[in-house]
């Protein structure tokens, strides 16, 4: 007859004796954890029998078994565990969600709709939808020369535009084309400088919705007191200054669109420049234009007098002498204009108003009738007529007979003790 095969303990593996009832390594009862190196039965080893009969032997040895085999198969356990969760959870999800899209007892089904229940709710559906249909973008406001527009925490002010087949400069170059040339003041409200660039601050259009860029050689036929490009505008500061383009030979109706020099954000004004470009290119077509709307002709002529006189008081000669107009202009040389206006500057310091401005509809020329107050320092004044004409598709100041009289009598040399001012 074979021996037995000796027992171990399935716990540590301790070599057991068959009088052995708990492992002598680990201290497991041996009816729990013994069993026998065999590949047909690696299971435990029936406890021996109690009191009571075979039937309540039976009876224990299942649940041993039970116990014995998940210790064993931990993994194994605990994945068939979450597979039984998952498996409850859905259950409970079906039975939650009432089987999806069935129809519930309790509720009514709804009526198919009738005919003239379902051309109802058609009229009512076109009706919402016509509304958003006619909706349009809001267009921006235009502003017309000679007016201010104020853009985010900017200001602009187009003071004239003209059109024009030849440009002269200082140095008596002349270039010819078709030029647009735009005057405008530009007016810094941020807290910090900015330095304006043309091609992206102020764009021209015509009617087509073409875009023209600057002349980038019209440097030299801008006044160097109107060249602005160049250098920063500090906060709080106005300044006037030029731009020319040149535009096509077809080109009319143009627009100019001014924005608020931010980097992030997109605020425009966009000026309406009048009928420049719809007749033939020339000074006297711009004239014509601004001779047809007396009251935008008064605005750019009162603007052109208070910049002119704003250069008379900071002494600006070189500003002053580029807007004389060529009758005044020929009177003197640009020498002889510095040195008269620089005697009359020096005999006292003289604050420059405008009272009044009035067209004079019986020229063949757009002429302005211009009243000036001339105040004092010692608060005296002095009442001034003078003109101003539109010529070259610019405002400039024209002599009155008063004025070649004050000239006439103001050598170049030390100022006398008459007060009286520049021109």
């Amino acid at each position: 007859m074979a021996e037995a095969p000796g027992r171990y303990c399935s716990n540590c593996g301790q070599a057991l004796s068959p009088e052995d009832r708990f492992c002598p390594s680990c201290g497991r009862p041996v009816h729990r954890t013994a069993s026998v190196p065999t590949p047909e039965a690696d299971v435990p080893v029936p406890p021996p029998p109690r009191a009571g009969g075979a039937g309540a032997t039976t009876a224990q040895q299942q649940p041993t078994w039970r116990a014995g085999w998940g210790r064993r198969h931990p993994i194994l356990t605990g994945c068939l565990g979450i597979i039984a969760l998952f498996f409850l959870f859905g259950i409970i999800g079906a039975a939650l969600g009432g089987g999806g899209g069935s129809v519930k007892k309790d509720e009514p089904v709804a009526a198919a709709p009738t005919g003239d229940e379902e051309k109802k709710a058609k009229e009512k559906s076109e009706k919402k939808e016509q509304p958003q249909a006619q909706k349009k973008p809001k267009p921006k406001p235009e502003y017309s020369v000679g007016q201010k527009a104020k853009v985010g925490n900017v200001q602009w002010s187009v003071k004239d535009a003209s059109l024009t087949d030849q440009l002269k400069s200082s140095f008596g170059t002349q270039k010819r084309g078709r030029f647009i040339v735009v005057d405008f003041t530009f007016t810094n409200n941020r807290d910090e400088e900015v330095t304006l660039d043309p091609e992206l601050h102020m764009i021209l259009k015509d009617s087509q919705g073409r875009e023209f860029g600057s002349d980038p050689d019209a440097w030299e036929f801008v006044p160097a007191n109107l060249m602005i490009f160049l250098e920063p505008v500090n906060p709080g500061v106005s300044t006037d200054g030029r731009v020319i383009y040149e535009v096509a030979s077809d080109a009319n109706g143009f627009t100019l669109t001014l924005d608020d020099v931010e980097l992030l954000e997109d605020k425009s004004a966009v000026f309406d420049l009048g009928n420049i470009g719809s007749e033939a290119s020339s000074p006297s077509s711009a004239s014509q234009a601004a001779q047809s709307q007396p009251a935008v002709a008064e605005e750019q002529a009162r603007s052109a007098a208070e910049s002119y006189y704003q250069a008379v008081a900071a002494r600006d000669w070189e500003y002053t002498y580029d807007h004389l107009d060529s009758e005044t202009q020929s009177a003197y040389t640009e020498q002889e204009w510095f040195a008269k206006n620089d005697y009359l500057a020096d005999t006292g310091a003289v604050t420059y108003t405008i009272q009044s401005v009035a067209m004079d509809s019986s020229a063949p020329e757009t002429l302005a009738y211009v009243t000036v107050v001339l105040t004092a320092t010692d608060g005296s004044t002095n009442v001034r007529n003078t003109f101003f004409v539109y010529e070259d598709g610019v405002w400039k100041h024209r002599f009155s007979a008063e004025e070649y009289d004050l000239l006439a009598g103001a050598p170049v040399g030390t100022a006398s003790a008459t007060a009286s001012s520049g021109s």
